[in-house]
């Protein structure tokens, strides 16, 4: 602004403008007075204006979308009105009313321009216009195997692969696996952020040849004939062993020897060959064979018995034996069993049947008859149950195999009878008692005695009873001392009696008057009661004998009945001596006991048990 009067000073009213020299500057957009002022000593003054402050142009700021596909419209919002829009490349997109449609792919600046009359302001904003998907084309190759692959390659990369939803086949990567038989879609899609192209190949999944399951009897006999079937048709049939059975065309199967062999089904096409097989048996006419092995064993105890057939089952047809596999037979309880080996097929039925005895320890029987027998003498036992073995415990006795007891020496036996079989022995025992015959022996000593004198028999064997047969003219006391009362002849008995009957030895002796009786005779009858003693007697081989007063050495000798002389002693003196006999080398019975001295004989028996 300028004046026609100078030295005066500017100001503004208010602040949309300030003022400088007269030069306004707009500071915001308004109104504001600019003041002139001049003073001197008079006074002051103001000239003033009013100056408008117009505001610049403000285009302000753009929002809304960066991007765009190709064919596609984003909107770009400006916060001031009033602008005018504006593209850079109309090649890759267009602008109206901020409403921005790609054309292209490509980035494009938009312009957004706000005019007044103090000029113009621009802002823009970069849009970028995304190309559409383009999925390409695919590679040959349209059929694949159920389990097998085939690889589709695509023209474009990066893109995603899926299969339809019928389910026959899979894909990764490309790669396609058939699942099952049937024509499936195979997709491959690239996508980006203007969308999805989509292009597919219908491929064809064959079937694998399947074979099926094969059904029908699988076994026949020899000159039989059995039908076997697929559940798949069209296939074809074979066996390994033409020798065993063959198979025609249409599955039906000849048996022609014994034995086993392989039937197969075949089903072939493009995809392969499946084979399904069966183990094919021809069986023989069943044969049983012959059972072999023991016939009997005891209660709890077991047996194999074996046979020439093959493939059977072995049968117990009672109750008294357990038969397990491979014929092993274990006794239960006593008693005959039919032991069956069977042999069964489709073919018929073959058996063998064996006897088979169980048997139990032998039972404990009683025996009977008469404990007592005599030696020389028999007596019969008898046993409840037959078939025993007798024997005896000693030599006492004997027994015969059919019960007789002979008495032998006398002394105690134990009979048993054994009863033996498969399973043991039990013996059954009865007690006998040998009773000797009796035996008085041999009365040894004078046969004239002087009246009035006595002489002391003790040479009589066993325990008996003395007699004399006139004691008017002797007697004879219990212990064997004759004494003579009258002179005459008289007999001295010494009578045995047991259970085997009664034996006397006898010994004729002459009483003699004093005047008539010889001077020896009356030596003996003056040692009267001086004869020798042996005690203990009887006894176990071990007894003593005392000697009566004597002069010079004494001669002693043990004889066996049969004057067998076992045993010789010589003593010179007086005193009581003891005598053993080896009883393990001599049998027991009566010894003789000898003793002389002085011209005198003394003469005992001694019986050894």
């Amino acid at each position: 602004l300028t004046t026609s009067i100078s030295g005066g000073s500017w100001s503004a009213s208010g602040s949309a403008a300030t003022v400088s020299g007269g030069v306004v500057s707009g500071v915001s957009a308004g109104t504001d007075t600019i003041f002139y002022s001049i003073s001197n000593t008079c006074g002051t003054d103001v000239a003033h204006t009013v100056i408008t402050v117009n505001p610049l142009p403000v285009a302000g700021t753009l929002s809304g979308g960066t991007t765009v596909c190709a064919g596609a419209t984003t909107t770009v919002t400006a916060s001031v009105s009033g602008g005018t829009w504006a593209s850079s490349s109309a090649a890759i997109a267009t602008v109206s009313g901020g409403i921005v449609t790609g054309v292209s792919a490509g980035v494009d600046t938009i312009f957004y321009t706000v005019t007044n009359s103090c000029g113009s302001d621009i802002i823009y904003r970069l849009i970028t216009v995304n190309p559409l998907p383009v999925a390409g084309t695919l590679s040959a190759g349209s059929s694949v195997c159920v389990g097998a692959t085939l690889t589709l390659t695509p023209s474009v990369s990066g893109g995603s692969w899926h299969s339809g939803s019928a389910g026959f086949a899979t894909v990764t990567g490309g790669v396609v696996t058939g699942v099952t038989a049937g024509v499936d879609s195979i997709f491959y899609s690239v996508t980006n952020g203007c969308g999805t192209d989509i292009i597919y190949r219908l491929v064809t999944v064959n079937p694998l040849p399947v074979a099926g399951t094969l059904s029908g009897v699988d076994s026949v006999c020899i000159g039989a004939t059995s039908t076997l079937s697929s559940s798949s048709a069209g296939g074809a049939w074979s066996t390994t062993t033409v020798a065993v059975a063959t198979v025609s065309l249409g599955g039906v199967v000849t048996g022609i020897s014994a034995g086993m062999t392989r039937i197969y089904y075949i089903q072939t096409n493009s995809c392969g060959t499946d084979t399904v097989w069966t183990n094919f048996i021809v069986k023989s006419i069943p044969a049983a064979g012959s059972i072999s092995g023991t016939d009997s064993i005891c209660v709890g105890s077991s047996v194999t018995l074996t046979t020439t057939g093959t493939g059977g089952t072995w049968v117990s047809t009672n109750t008294a034996v357990k038969t397990v596999l491979a014929g092993s037979v274990t006794g239960l309880s006593a008693g005959i069993d039919s032991i069956l080996y069977i042999v069964a097929n489709s073919c018929g039925i073959d058996s063998d049947r064996f006897t088979f005895t169980v048997l139990t320890a032998p039972a404990t029987t009683t025996v009977s008859g008469l404990s007592n027998v005599c030696v020389g003498d028999t007596i019969q036992l008898s046993a409840a149950i037959a078939g025993g073995v007798w024997t005896s415990s000693s030599t006492s006795a004997t027994i015969s195999g059919s019960g007789v007891v002979t008495g032998v020496t006398a002394g105690s036996t134990t009979i048993s009878y054994a009863m033996t079989n498969l399973c043991g022995t039990t013996y059954s025992t009865f007690a006998v008692t040998v009773n000797p015959i009796p035996s008085a022996g041999t009365i040894i000593g004078v046969d004239t005695i002087c009246l009035g004198m006595a002489f002391h028999f003790t040479d009589a064997a066993g325990s008996g009873t003395w007699s004399s047969s006139n004691s008017a003219i002797a007697t004879v006391s219990g212990s064997g001392i004759v004494r003579g009362l009258s002179t005459g002849v008289v007999v001295i008995s010494f009578t045995v009696t047991n259970l085997c009957g009664t034996i006397s030895a006898t010994r004729t002796m002459f009483v003699r008057a004093a005047s008539d009786c010889p001077d020896e005779v009356k030596l003996v009858g003056s040692e009267s009661g001086k004869d020798i003693a042996i005690f203990p007697n009887p006894s176990s081989g071990t007894f003593n004998i005392e000697l009566p007063a004597h002069e010079g050495d004494v001669s002693i000798s043990v004889t066996d009945v049969h004057g067998k002389v076992i045993k010789t002693l010589l003593i010179s003196d007086n005193k009581q001596l003891q005598i053993p006999i080896d009883m393990t080398n001599y049998a027991a019975g009566v010894y003789l006991i000898k003793a002389e001295v002085d011209g005198k004989v003394w003469r005992k028996k001694v019986v050894v048990m």
